[in-house]
């Protein structure tokens, strides 16, 4: 369950969490993960070396975490917020967002969750598995880990299989999607350019359970319909795509084929 911006009062929160809660239970079985507000960022910029906004960052995101306690849930995911970033900040904000992820911890903890640093992309702070890893490397394992967004590797879709790996060992949660290889589209996995083949091959040699979420793009007709698409359609989209990623070997071999000839 995603909260991209700020919810409007606590009473709309209280009644989007219940309805999320009874979705889920309906279609899944139960909440898996909640993402954490990443707009406006004056109120969620735990990254920032300005030390009063951090804070306010925290406190806004500690109360927020809080406010869901009520929703069993294994997994907080986290943005580092806001773009973009020079490079003669990267390091400020890389020991403001470490200062943050500690002060954050107690809160998730106390719910038995873990809280999960997401890999970001363009110039957000840790998008790239080498600068996550400066990011997470030293906090505790026991209440930290990562999620890897395979659509946030911009133009470098390759690197996906490598980025697991180096990361392994903190890897809590995936976001499955696909995009053009140029910046994130959030697409179903079966449309765009990731090698699902050499992904999942190293997805597989985790030896932790990693939860995979599917974060797609809404499925809707077109806007001059004035209508929302059901949401069963949502879940049948992501039963199709379990199929497509848990018989990726044999529907690759079958789609070479189909190209050569």
């Amino acid at each position: 369950f995603s909260f991209s911006e700020e919810p409007e009062s606590p009473e709309l929160f209280h009644s989007q969490l219940c309805g999320a809660k009874k979705i889920a239970e309906h279609y899944c079985g139960a909440i898996g993960s909640i993402h954490l507000p990443f707009m406006p960022s004056e109120k969620m910029f735990v990254s920032s070396p300005d030390e009063s906004l951090r804070k306010k960052g925290v406190e806004f995101m500690g109360n927020f975490i809080r406010s869901c306690k009520g929703i069993p849930n294994r997994h907080y995911t986290l943005h580092s917020i806001s773009e973009p970033v020079p490079d003669s900040e990267r390091g400020a904000r890389i020991a403001a967002l470490r200062r943050s992820m500690e002060e954050l911890l107690p809160f998730t903890m106390e719910q038995g969750a873990s809280l999960n640093l997401e890999l970001l992309p363009r110039s957000c702070i840790g998008n790239t598995a080498q600068e996550l890893l400066q990011c997470v490397d030293g906090l505790p394992k026991a209440g930290i880990g990562v999620c890897i967004d395979v659509n946030h590797f911009m133009s470098d879709a390759a690197g996906v299989p490598d980025a697991i790996e180096r990361l392994a060992p903190w890897i809590r949660t995936m976001h499955l999607s696909n995009y053009d290889g140029v910046d994130e589209c959030h697409w179903h996995c079966f449309f765009g350019v990731l090698d699902w083949r050499a992904i999942l091959a190293q997805l597989r040699k985790l030896p932790q359970d990693v939860l995979c979420i599917f974060e797609v793009t809404a499925l809707q007709p077109p806007v001059w319909h004035n209508r929302t698409a059901p949401i069963k359609l949502h879940f049948d989209a992501a039963e199709k795509s379990v199929f497509f990623l848990e018989n990726i070997d044999e529907l690759t071999e079958r789609f070479e084929r189909l190209s050569i000839a």
